[in-house]
């Protein structure tokens, strides 16, 4: 099953809201740590609206464990775990459990690629193949151009294919290093190679930083956990961390399990992509990780690595893409971070180069990036992080009635519809077919705030609302007349046929159509309209292996084991790495 992770057209503006109206106030809280615990939100902080509890939000996203740290003045000032490290024995998590970093693992793999710049072993601007041995990046016209360099796969502009990995289960064929570069043996992603011209435009891949892990055991002459262990962990103090897969059975003892909630299993995936998805560790040790990283910065004797070095580690080569990690937009400046998320793990690291501030949240709970994102908020707001976070949103009383004026349907896009509705002195946003609701506060006639946006309502001549505008620009909303459906509104009123015959008027893109689907799908009674959707997406998208295998997913669903089989097997034909089609043709075959 391959469902579409990409932002959404709205999401993508309104990424930082806060997900609750106003609620009573906080209970008394005396210290740090319990403002932090008491006042999670999202976005910008709202005077007058509570913050949650991390207890509630771990219930709400089913997120067994949560563990924190937090740093300040160069020194780690509290770190704290709390829940369920394996839920299926109970045992407690504490600040020694061990959790997957997933992709923080890159940055951790970066910082020795530097120090090995700094020695001469290595430079960033000579092309990679002059390293490997063992095994080589496969050149074609695009490489004879423009040689894949370490600069390049370092900021994600390198033109290598595989965003990321999904792992193994414990039971599964581990494939080696050299089998995962190539996408054969028992690897279940395609083979990493060049397809786009390097150094022209960022694209996040893994697969790049899989050929970096390849590249340090040919020039250190060490296996891939060892060299890490002497160049970085060792040096920083991590002594909870290992780039062990599987892990050491004397560290599985305190470490968390993965956890997906629903029906699935909680168990722990295999990365044999070590540089790119494999670290295990603590968020003390990555908070040690990042004040080596802010030190190197300051210049401090006997640091990490050299000022220069450090200086260059940071510097965004492509939008916010530095040398391993991410400028973080949009927050005043200076601060850098890498987000991580793993089979089961979801985890935050952020920092401030050269303040000595910053906070590291690890979770074993596929939605635990959501409570990540809110506890470091309560962090920067209770340690006064400098322009870390949107002015505080400071709403205004409206007159009885005044509300009603702005609520309606609004067109976002080629096909999304907004509706909008009176809550108790705010808006209410909800999108059709989709989950969740986005309080919108008034703050002037006719203006609300969401986080760091500023939506302006637009009157017609006769007074009435007719658009939305932002500042900044970016969200642009028209009013629908009341008898104006969209294809999304057509679809859960039962006329499937209108909706598709409108879609194929529409530019909308594929990962659009597939989202709409597997919300269809999600209810029971919508599984035809579901088809619907994803067979209009085979049709307009026909090359792509992800349609069919949608498609064949919605006949699985449907009982229709002929159709699934066949859907599988053209989405098969198109990629034959998809192990998803793989698995579901086993299974409906009963093999």
């Amino acid at each position: 099953m391959k469902r579409n992770v990409a932002v959404v057209f709205f999401c993508a503006f309104l990424a930082a809201v806060v997900s609750c109206g106003p609620g009573e106030p906080t209970p008394a809280v005396s210290t740090p740590i319990e403002r932090v615990e008491n006042g999670l939100f999202e976005g910008a902080p709202v005077v007058g609206v509570a913050g949650a509890s991390l207890e509630e939000r771990m219930a709400e996203l089913d997120v067994p464990a949560v563990s924190i740290a937090v740093f300040q003045d160069f020194e780690i000032v509290w770190a704290k775990a709390y829940g369920v490290a394996d839920p299926a024995t109970g045992r407690m998590a504490d600040t020694d459990t061990l959790f997957q970093a997933a992709s923080i693992s890159k940055p951790v793999t970066a910082t020795a690629v530097h120090r090995l710049v700094e020695s001469g072993t290595l430079d960033l601007d000579v092309p990679v193949n002059t390293y490997l041995e063992s095994w080589r990046l496969p050149e074609n016209e695009l490489t004879s151009a423009t040689p894949v360099t370490l600069r390049m796969i370092l900021s994600h502009t390198g033109g290598t294919t595989v965003s990321g990995f999904p792992g193994y289960e414990p039971t599964d064929a581990i494939p080696t290093l050299q089998q995962v570069l190539d996408g054969s043996g028992p690897a279940n992603t395609p083979p990493i190679r060049v397809d786009i011209p390097p150094g022209e435009t960022y694209r996040y891949s893994g697969g790049g930083t899989t050929i970096v892990q390849q590249m340090l055991i040919d020039v250190v002459g060490r296996p891939f956990p060892e060299l890490m262990q002497e160049m970085v962990l060792g040096p920083v103090g991590m002594t909870h961390s290992a780039f062990d897969q599987p892990l050491s059975a004397d560290r599985a003892e305190n470490a968390a399990v993965a956890h997906r909630g629903g029906d699935s299993e909680d168990i722990s995936h295999v990365y044999p992509e070590l540089a790119a998805a494999g670290l295990w560790t603590t968020p003390s040790d990555l908070a040690r990780f990042a004040i080596a990283i802010q030190s190197s910065v300051r210049g401090d004797e006997g640091a990490l690595l050299a000022r220069e070095t450090a200086l260059e580690m940071l510097k965004p080569v492509e939008d916010d893409a530095a040398l391993g990690l991410f400028r973080v937009p949009g927050r005043g400046g200076g601060y850098y971070g890498h987000g991580g998320g793993n089979y089961g793990f979801r985890c935050q690291l952020i920092f401030h180069s050269d303040q000595g501030y910053g906070a590291v949240v690890m979770t074993n709970g596929s939605r635990g990036g959501e409570i990540a994102e809110e506890v470091i908020n309560a962090v920067a707001r209770e340690y006064g992080w400098q322009g870390y976070l949107p002015e505080e949103i400071r709403p205004i009383e409206l007159g009885e009635g005044e509300l009603e004026s702005f609520t309606g349907r609004y067109r976002i896009g080629p096909d999304r519809v907004a509706v909008l509705s009176a809550g108790d002195g705010i808006l209410l946003h909800r999108e059709v077919l989709r989950p969740g609701v986005i309080p919108l506060y008034p703050v002037a006639p006719d203006t609300f705030r969401l986080s760091r946006r500023t939506l302006s309502f637009i009157r017609g001549d006769d007074g009435l609302i007719e658009r939305v505008e932002s500042e900044p620009p970016g969200i642009s909303w028209d009013r629908l007349a009341d008898d104006e459906l969209l294809p999304p509104e057509l679809l859960l009123a039962g006329r499937a046929d209108e909706a598709i015959a409108l879609y194929r008027e529409l530019d909308v893109e594929e990962n659009r159509l597939n989202d709409i689907g597997y919300q269809l799908l999600a209810e029971p009674d919508r599984i035809d309209e579901a088809i619907a959707v994803f067979q209009l997406n085979t049709e307009l998208f026909p090359a792509s292996s992800n349609t069919w295998d949608s498609l064949g997913e919605a006949y699985m669903e449907a009982g229709q084991t002929a159709l699934a089989i066949a859907n599988y097997e053209k989405s098969l034909a198109l990629d034959p790495s998809n192990a998803n089609a793989v698995e579901m043709l086993e299974r409906l075959r009963g093999e």
